[in-house]
């Protein structure tokens, strides 16, 4: 199973990283953050070179940041509803 997630390194970074972030506020799931970065390792570990390593983690980060952002709407949605 694991050499059908190393033919598609970047696709497999990008939803790691969409995962990892489902640790965060609001949905506080925090052990998939411990397995997002696992499968970064895991792929930063087996990178053929630098270049390949730094398109691994950026499409990690791309993933993690598209997902992880979400709180920021979620926090000006609250922050409408409140009194002044």
């Amino acid at each position: 199973m694991f050499d059908t997630v190393l033919r598609y390194p970047k696709i497999t970074a990008l939803i790691a990283g969409g995962v990892a972030a489902c640790g965060f506020a609001p949905l506080d799931l925090w052990p998939l953050t411990i397995g997002g970065l696992a499968v970064l390792i895991a792929l930063m570990m087996r990178a053929d070179s630098g270049w390949s390593g730094f398109a691994r983690g950026w499409w990690w980060g791309v993933g993690h940041f598209t997902i992880g952002l979400n709180w920021i709407a979620h926090a000006f949605t609250f922050q409408y509803f409140m009194p002044a």
